[in-house]
């Protein structure tokens, strides 16, 4: 047997970097690499500049004061003032600003497990108990999020010529926070209804409403507002909005729930649905138990992230005894999935108060239709843009 050991697991990149430096060892950073698009590389540009190992790197670097140990004119392109011509690559390093921001806000450990309940995966394999695992993560990405804050405070002041100058290129990471301090402006004029879109990113949801950016974590109820906003003025059943999503020729909802990305909220409530679930985890334990003798952990960490999933919803639509929280027969159920998602996605876009006008209008602008429908028909007419997969009936 052997131990692996992991001296960089509780330090963020920047931790690494002054450590580095402390070491009276910088000059070996600029021979170093980070990039992921190592193809790309060459004699004169060692990093490619647009990555996100590239974003993660320079901000680490900027925030303990190490520039002069990693040249600018090695990267491709300068993250901070070079324009980035990929609507791919100007996500990208918004998100990682989002992020950064998000984490700044977050004031404990059970705030930081509800916005990113992803981390809680990580407990059974870090040793020291769910408890201390929890607080070394939060005070990890904590950590991150005011290194960051740093090194753009660094940054504005080193760059201050471009903003000056009015040279900054489209994209770049100071142009990102130039648009962000617009976009709060913008909030103050709720009158003006311009900008409105739908950004869906696999891992979260952006809407844009009157100008401002609501950031969602992807649970299933943005996937059926985002029908809705699609379909304005007409009635839909919560079957077509259930279906959307889910298409019809799925065999059964199991596969519903175990689909990645959009687990939070009760995908199905039916009867049926529960007996399906209960069969499915023994198979899922006989399966990891096959993975385990094989020696393919791989394959035992999705089976055990599965029983996650289908225990998880028998824990939501089942009461303590075991009966089960749900009405019987399809369409009801599909209404139940529908309504509840749906009112999960405006308790979390109305939590910030950056979402509180968006919450208003969806408030105001979906209505119940006829029997069994639902009709987005906002009070005035308001143009919505979509960059959302067309799969799914999306």
């Amino acid at each position: 047997s052997f131990t692996v050991e992991n001296p960089f697991l509780w330090m963020t990149k920047a931790d690494v970097v002054e450590k580095i430096v402390k070491a009276s060892c910088g000059e070996l950073i600029a021979a170093s690499t980070s990039c992921a698009h190592t193809w790309e590389r060459t004699k004169e540009y060692t990093h490619c500049g647009t990555c996100s190992q590239c974003i993660d790197r320079r901000l680490a670097i900027a925030s303990v004061g190490a520039e002069r140990f990693d040249p600018a004119k090695h990267y491709r392109r300068n993250i901070f003032v070079a324009d980035r011509p990929a609507d791919d690559d100007k996500m990208m390093l918004a998100a990682y600003l989002a992020r950064a921001d998000e984490l700044n806000k977050i004031s404990d450990i059970a705030g930081f497990i509800e916005i990113f309940p992803e981390i809680v995966g990580a407990f059974p394999f870090i040793p020291g108990g769910a408890n201390k695992v929890a607080s070394q993560l939060f005070d990890l990405y904590k950590r991150h999020g005011r290194e960051v804050n740093i090194a753009l405070t660094s940054t504005i002041k080193s760059y201050s010529n471009y903003l000056v100058d009015g040279t900054l290129g489209g994209g770049c990471l100071l142009w990102t926070l130039v648009r962000k301090g617009e976009s709060n402006s913008v909030s103050k004029s709720p009158a003006k209804l311009e900008s409105n879109h739908v950004l869906y990113r696999g891992a979260d949801w952006v809407i844009t409403y009157n100008g401002l950016d609501v950031s969602v974590k992807n649970i299933l109820g943005m996937h059926y507002l985002a029908f809705l906003l699609r379909h304005p003025g007409t009635e839909v059943s919560h079957s077509d909005i259930y279906s959307a999503v889910f298409p019809p020729d799925d065999p059964t909802a199991v596969t519903e729930i175990l689909k990645s990305g959009i687990t939070k909220g009760i995908p199905m409530v039916d009867t049926k649905t529960i007996e399906d679930v209960k069969s499915a985890i023994p198979d899922c334990l006989a399966k990891k138990d096959a993975m385990q003798s094989a020696g393919n952990f791989k394959g035992v960490e999705i089976l055990e992230e599965q029983i996650d999933r289908l225990q998880n919803y028998l824990a939501a639509v089942c009461k303590k005894g075991g009966g089960s929280r749900v009405v019987k027969g399809r369409h009801q159920a599909m209404r139940v999935s529908v309504l509840n998602a749906l009112k999960l996605a405006k308790k979390k876009i109305g939590a910030t108060e950056r979402g509180r006008t968006l919450l208003d209008h969806l408030k105001s602008s979906i209505q119940p239709g006829s029997p069994g429908h639902l009709v987005y028909k906002p009070p005035q007419s308001v143009d919505w843009t979509f960059e959302i997969p067309t799969k799914n009936g999306l």
